[in-house]
């Protein structure tokens, strides 16, 4: 199954990559063509809903070409030696600032000190990047949302988890949550669990939905301690 999808992706990469040039062009246009009208009758309540609706799916739609460009594309993994836990600092200070959060709305607990890990530093930026992205989306707003990230070592496994203090994943959900275009999250294209988990592969390393002994769901990065 897994080959017939990577065979269905790849050729849809291609397809989408030859067409990509004519998309753009008319998509280009209607997204335009929505500005200036949402500029022109900016006072009209019900023209700047219906504006606001062409360049949402206009958007939407170059999101989706974005994508699969990008898997058509996809690299080969350079990895690279380097230290996790001073990685990890550094990518939840550019995420806090990126998304302009406060500074206790993401929680760090490294339960093991100096963890080294062979992995392409690019592509592990954007696995972490996209989990991230989805975790504060799904964190809970009727109370103050927040994500926790731990770090820890079990034998020769280095395990990174990333937990949000929402509902989590819907069991009906968690059997397709990492094949591609099937998303819950409205707007969402369906490709980016699908590719982090690839990218994952591509690096020795695996991605998973599991659950803790109180039942929340988290994602866990399963990283090799030796290589």
């Amino acid at each position: 199954a897994q080959q017939a999808q990577q065979l269905k992706l790849a050729s849809l990469g291609r397809l989408t990559a030859s067409i990509a040039h004519e998309i753009r062009n008319p998509l280009g246009a209607i997204s335009h063509a929505g500005e200036l009208l949402a500029e022109q009758y900016a006072a009209d309540h019900m023209m700047t809903k219906l504006t606001a609706i062409i360049l949402k799916h206009t958007q939407r739609v170059n999101n989706i070409i974005e994508t699969i460009l990008q898997m058509s594309r996809k690299k080969t993994a350079e990895p690279a030696v380097f230290m996790l836990n001073d990685w990890l600092e550094k990518f939840i200070h550019e995420f806090t600032e990126t998304k302009q959060l406060d500074d206790d709305d993401i929680t760090l607990d490294m339960k093991a000190d100096n963890l080294q890990i062979a992995m392409d530093p690019e592509q592990l930026h954007q696995v972490v990047w996209n989990l991230m992205d989805n975790a504060w989306f799904h964190a809970k707003r009727e109370e103050k949302p927040y994500i926790h990230i731990r770090l820890e070592q079990n034998d020769k496994q280095i395990f990174l988890d990333i937990i949000d203090n929402g509902p989590g994943v819907p069991e009906a959900v968690q059997a397709h949550l990492f094949e591609p275009f099937h998303s819950a999250r409205q707007g969402g294209t369906g490709l980016g669990l699908y590719l982090a988990r690839e990218l994952c592969q591509a690096n020795r390393a695996r991605l998973n939905y599991l659950h803790d002994t109180s039942n929340t769901g988290f994602f866990r990065i399963s990283l090799p301690g030796e290589w």
